[in-house]
């Protein structure tokens, strides 16, 4: 990894993030007016919230079980409204699709219902000694699913030129807790 010079030390530690979401949401297609749910609220969820967003979702909704990461995600600007995993479903769904970053198989079906029936469902997270595509095959007769892996290095110059310009909020994300 080239990083780029002038670049804060946080953006630095984040490049390979950025560019792994970055390259992972080409696999979404067109985002522009679509609604999306995003589980999870780490730094993959937020990354793909923030992006999202930035490529003209109509709207992005993070869940997850802490408040803390879901709070700094909307004041950063990665998400249109919040769901706390133990709270009611938002007045937001149907989502057009969700993007599960979790890694938990029992969150994400949890969330299932929320996604229109037809709707996509994507798995970025790493379901340990699974099939992901069996993993999911219960859920096949009412959404599309579809994996997507990041391809870091086809987002190479795209991410730099954003972090270069200031468009990434990595300062906050790298000195956070909660």
């Amino acid at each position: 990894q080239t990083v780029p010079a002038g670049l804060t030390r946080a953006q630095a530690l984040l490049l390979i993030p950025w560019k792994e979401i970055h390259s992972a949401l080409d696999g979404v297609g067109p985002v522009s007016g679509r609604r999306f749910l995003v589980t999870g609220a780490g730094i993959v969820g937020f990354c793909f919230g923030y992006l999202l967003r930035r490529r003209g979702a109509a709207h992005v909704t993070l869940t997850a079980r802490r408040l803390a990461p879901l709070t700094l995600a909307q004041r950063l600007g990665a998400a249109d409204s919040l769901w706390l995993a133990d709270q009611p479903a938002p007045q937001q769904a149907p989502y057009d699709a969700m993007i599960e970053t979790t890694g938990s198989v029992a969150y994400a079906a949890s969330q299932l219902g929320q996604v229109r029936r037809g709707g996509e469902v994507y798995a970025y997270a790493i379901y340990p000694d699974m099939d992901q595509q069996a993993t999911f095959a219960p859920f096949q007769h009412a959404h599309r699913f579809q994996r997507i892996d990041p391809r870091e290095a086809e987002a190479d110059a795209a991410v730099c030129q954003l972090a270069c310009e200031g468009a990434l909020p990595d300062d906050e994300l790298v000195g956070r807790s909660g």
